[in-house]
């Protein structure tokens, strides 16, 4: 279930009965009513036209924090105490919305009910984020390296999410993590203003390094920042090293090994391409890793060859997968492809090959009916 997240800004009144001033639920954002209420005085403002535009303000700030604006806005609820007011509330509403909003204006209801304090016009708002895989909630993310760690209390660690998009340990519902003591380090800029909008208290830092679909125009001799030196209990890396290169992960990892406290952990997922992480749902064993990757794309629309691909694959110790179709195997030689056609890159490797990689390693097997195996790497006491 996609987890709720609350969503709080000084820039409009506080919320002071049971309710927020908004929720995130996937790609929607709900926003509660907002009344012409100055929210540094708590006290409504003169006369309609101030009202309103301080509607206005306040649906705008709650929007910011959110990390959206008036242009995502798809359905909005104005009420209105007298309803011969509507013409120059709507006057103002409309002047308020972006240029391309009064092309394809958002879906509205208009209704008169009296409003709490004597206000004279209230607004509420439905937005929605746009759908991209760059800014990508994830769900029980945290759950997954609980279990592979053995530990769900993580109050009191600090934590470092490498690669956690807008916030992916945190958006867990089941996370116990200290939100002031959790940075993420994400290669998406758009990720990293994001979350430090959803989660003000935590840290975020911005690692500009090439990848080869989320950012292909970084720069791929980027050292990880030592985040100030901060050191951290855990990091955790969750679907990172399955899209980037070998000679990427190699030379990653040991940065993040020394990023680590004394019996810190490093924990990291791959996925082995030959493996049935999803045996227990089929009586049969179910697809292995591979083949449900390349099933998914063929019902997603790409032209894949899916028993020839496999046939290719059969064997392999680890192989490449761009763009959902062009398979290469144990080979770091791939076709050059321009930036518009870098669409995906899965690369997985066997559990026995990650073990000759990364020979300090535990590999331990998927957890949480998830694809992925886990390295854990631990900083010992010299």
């Amino acid at each position: 279930m996609t987890e709720k997240i609350r969503i709080e800004t000084t820039g409009a009144p506080p919320a002071t009965g049971t309710y927020s001033q908004a929720i995130r639920h996937g790609n929607l954002l709900f926003v509660t009513g907002q009344t012409g209420r100055n929210p540094k005085t708590s006290r409504l403002e003169d006369g309609l036209e101030a009202q309103t535009r301080r509607v206005l303000s306040n649906i705008g700030a709650v929007l910011s924090a959110a990390g959206c604006s008036p242009r995502d806005i798809l359905k909005a609820t104005l009420i209105l105490a007298d309803m011969r007011d509507f013409k120059q509330v709507d006057s103002l509403y409309v002047d308020w919305l972006p240029e391309d909003r009064k092309v394809c204006h958002p879906a509205r209801t208009v209704l008169q009910a009296p409003l709490p304090h004597g206000a004279l016009v209230m607004l509420e708002v439905i937005a929605g984020y746009p759908v991209t895989p760059f800014l990508d909630p994830r769900e029980k993310i945290f759950e997954y390296f609980a279990l592979q760690l053995g530990e769900r209390n993580w109050r009191g660690k600090d934590v470092l999410d490498f690669g956690g998009n807008v916030g992916a340990l945190l958006q867990d519902p089941a996370a116990t993590i200290d939100e002031e003591r959790y940075w993420c380090m994400e290669i998406i800029k758009e990720a990293v203003d994001l979350g430090r909008k959803l989660y003000p208290r935590a840290h975020w830092v911005f690692y500009d390094k090439y990848n080869f679909f989320f950012n292909p125009h970084g720069d791929p001799s980027l050292k990880i920042p030592d985040c100030g030196g901060q050191k951290f209990d855990v990091i955790a890396a969750y679907s990172v090293f399955t899209n980037n290169n070998q000679a990427d992960m190699l030379d990653m990892v040991p940065q993040l090994v020394d990023m680590l406290k004394p019996e810190g952990v490093l924990a990291f997922t791959f996925i082995d391409p030959h493996h049935h992480s999803h045996s227990e749902w089929h009586e049969d064993g179910g697809p292995s890793n591979l083949r449900w990757r390349l099933e998914k794309a063929r019902r997603e629309g790409t032209d894949v060859d899916v028993e020839g691909t496999l046939a290719r694959a059969r064997g392999a110790r680890w192989c490449i997968l761009v763009n959902d179709r062009d398979l290469y195997v144990d080979t770091h030689e791939i076709a050059a492809y321009a930036p518009e056609d870098q669409k995906t890159f899965h690369i997985f490797y066997t559990s026995e090959y990650m073990a000759e990689l990364i020979p300090d390693a535990e590999i331990l097997p998927p957890v949480n009916n998830e694809l992925h195996h886990c390295c854990l790497l631990r900083r010992r006491t010299e």
